[in-house]
């Protein structure tokens, strides 16, 4: 009953809705409504009993209920004689800067499970909890666009109606939905006051009216380059459409949003790409222990066929035994020697006898119980009957020879035996041909093996060299960059904010062309490219491109567009164009320098479509512009700027796939013109180096 309330201004009859005349004689503490439990109210009671001052901030209540976020200052007052017979209470009403201090914490704490990679799902219910919050009367829903871009499902809605939930998962992205779908299809925001007034509200109207909504306010979740990721919805139950204020933070909780799922969807991409890289990996692997087995294989055949060689030398060892004691038996052996022949030749260089299943050719030229000479032999050169007279000479001398030679494309070891008779003496020369193109084609395969298993290797180093570089530095600038805003959170920071903001979307954007170059070289090697050809204005393309673009820039770098006509209407796919533009743009501006214009030239006449790309740039030394299109391949002066060597194979694939040629002409240290023309008769060129007089 202690300090009753005496005086009350307007101010205090505003802020908490009683009149002073309600308030007098009562203790202020009717102004918490129960909720008294405050360490606040505990500071202010201790102040009160000592007779000190005190300045609090508590929660208090209006005459109607509603909570309002007190700044509660009080003063003592004393008399001449320093007894207290007052205090005054100075009371701010500060709920508004409550309300922005718990936004902006909210805020940074869903920026934070943005950077710590928490779940999307439980990102997208923070981000309905702090717009549900900030509006009076009002539920929102999250709907995420599907990855073919035809429908919108929930991601987050929790205080909606299920049946209604149900009704919105799955709605179509078209200008004839509703509210939600029609602002994705747009991409812009769709305001509707009054849901029963509104035709396309008309298929599902008794689901809002059954419980109590009135209007609809949808705004497109966009990414960073302005394309679709879905529609952020709030639900009023009154009939109205937002202020500027509500606008405004409905805004911004939407860009929280669009950034959680575009970093979501970046994070999934570099996933698959990990994925890919270990699937290939993988793939290598199993195609080197492949090719490995095969060399065991092959190995294995070849160790057979050294058996059966050593094997079939044991016999003719034994038919030359036998041959010395018995003519009969060293003709059975002969006749049925195994791929190969034995021919015995006198001192008279006369072939006397001639047996077995190979030289089928030079068996038939000899008569039975006839001898035919070395150089009687038909279809062979001088040469080569010269060479066999010298080793036939050699034998005859008592020389054991083994040699190999071709003959009729079919290869032969050769090993030759002197024939002695009773009295040792030396009579003819026995020539041994053993047919050996199988273990010639076997050693084949195992060099072919191996080159081929050199090669695999080769790519499988460089593919996987290139990608973990490359995926490495962007991501460790992104990093850095995350925590410096982090550090930098504070207001009058938002310039430098904003410098590594921009350095996060360069490099994301440069992830997003690494993944696009490995994706695109798979589905190139694949052949599952089809080029999807429409009409579209190639000037308004570029446009957007070279926008795109801004955050790549040097410092002083200029974008430049120059076109022959205002609109340049072409007949390719817009796609495939993109990509080599990007490609080609994002090259100009990589090797170029500081405070140097990149030029974009758009030509049109009744017969092609040329582009020209030009800079002024580090250029392409002469002696490496044939090998400029090749994968993987980066010109020398090049090496110390970050790049995969894919793009401009990738760009000389999807240019051939339209019908069109690019050339290029280049001085080392003077820059570089690529120029891409596609013919109206879509008639296929190469690439070619442009002529000096160009």
């Amino acid at each position: 009953e202690r300090f009753p309330i005496v005086y009350v201004n307007e101010a205090f009859e505003r802020i908490t809705g009683y009149k002073r005349q309600e308030v007098f004689g009562k203790n202020c503490d009717f102004l918490q409504n129960g909720d008294k439990k405050q360490q606040g109210i505990k500071i202010v009671r201790a102040a009160l009993r000592n007779g000190e001052a005190c300045k609090v901030v508590v929660r208090n209540y209006r005459k109607d209920g509603t909570l309002f976020w007190n700044e509660l200052s009080i003063t003592p007052v004393r008399n001449d004689d320093g007894e207290l017979t007052h205090f005054i209470a100075v009371q701010n009403d500060i709920t508004e800067r409550i309300k922005q201090e718990w936004f902006k914490d909210s805020k940074n704490s869903i920026l934070e499970m943005i950077v710590a990679h928490e779940p999307l799902e439980d990102i997208a219910l923070k981000i309905v909890e702090l717009l549900e919050n900030s509006l009076d009367d009002s539920y929102v829903a999250i709907l995420m666009a599907e990855e073919e871009m035809r429908n919108l499902k929930i991601l987050a809605a929790p205080r909606l109606p299920s049946d209604f939930v149900h009704a919105l998962n799955g709605i179509v992205i078209d200008p004839k939905s509703c509210s939600c779908g029609i602002a994705a299809h747009l991409k812009k925001e769709i305001l509707v006051a009054d849901m029963a007034k509104e035709d396309s509200w008309r298929q599902h109207k008794a689901f809002p009216f059954r419980n109590d909504l009135k209007a609809c306010w949808s705004f497109p979740m966009l990414t960073h380059s302005h394309e679709n990721l879905g529609a952020l919805s709030v639900y009023s139950k009154k009939v109205k459409t937002p202020n500027s204020e509500e606008k405004k933070l409905i805004n911004e909780v939407t860009q929280l949003a669009s950034l959680a799922i575009e970093q979501n969807n970046v994070r999934t991409a570099l996933q698959d790409s990990r994925d890919q890289l270990k699937f290939y990996a993988q793939e290598l692997e199993k195609t080197v222990e492949k090719r490995t087995a095969d060399l065991s294989s092959t190995v294995t055949r070849l160790e057979a066929l050294n058996t059966d060689l050593e094997t079939q030398i044991q016999e003719r060892k034994i038919a030359e035994e036998r041959a010395k004691t018995s003519e009969a038996i060293f003709s059975v052996i002969s006749k049925n020697f195994p791929k190969g022949v034995i021919i015995l030749i006198n001192k008279d260089m006369e072939i006397v006898y001639i047996e077995g299943t190979a030289l089928t050719h030079i068996r038939k030229q000899k008569k039975p119980f006839e001898r035919i000479h070395i150089d009687d032999l038909a279809n062979f050169s001088k040469k080569r009957k010269a060479i066999i007279k010298d080793h036939v000479r050699a034998t005859l001398e008592g020389t054991h020879l083994s040699f190999e030679i071709i003959y009729r494309r079919r290869s032969y070891m050769v090993n030759s035996t002197p024939l002695r008779d009773r009295g040792n003496g030396i009579t003819h020369a026995l020539m041994v041909f053993h047919d050996i193109s199988e273990h010639k084609k076997a050693e084949q395969n195992i060099r072919t093996a191996l080159k081929k298993e050199q090669e695999l290797n080769d790519l499988k180093s460089r593919f996987i060299s290139t990608a973990s570089h490359e995926f490495r530095t962007p991501l460790s600038v992104i990093l850095s960059s995350a925590t410096l805003i982090e550090r930098q959170n504070e207001t009058g920071k938002e310039e430098a904010r904003l410098k590594h903001t921009n350095r996060i979307k360069s490099n994301v954007q440069n992830l997003v062309v690494i993944l696009n170059d490995f994706l695109s070289l798979g589905k190139l090697e694949e052949g599952a490219i089809t080029p999807n050809y429409q009409w579209f204005d190639l000037l308004i393309l570029s446009e957007a491109i070279l926008a795109e673009m801004e955050v790549n820039k040097k410092a002083g770098q200029t974008l430049e567009i120059i076109s022959s006509a205002p609109d340049i209407q072409v007949f390719l796919d817009p796609k495939l164009m993109r990509h080599i533009l990007n490609n080609l743009l994002s090259n100009a501006v990589k090797y170029s320098y500081e405070n140097q214009p990149v030029i974009l030239r758009i030509e049109k006449d009744q017969e092609s479509v040329s582009i020209e790309i030009i800079d002024q740039g580090i250029g392409i030394p002469k002696e490496e512009q044939q090998n400029l299109f090749q994968r993987f391949f980066r010109a020398k002066n090049s090496l110390n700027i970050h790049g995969t060597g894919l793009g401009l194979h990738i760009v000389k694939q999807y240019t051939e796939l339209m019908g069109g040629n690019i050339r290029v002409k280049s001085e080392e240290g003077e820059g570089s013109t690529f120029r891409v023309s596609f013919p109206v008769s879509k008639k296929k060129n190469k690439v070619q180096n442009l002529p000096d007089d160009e």
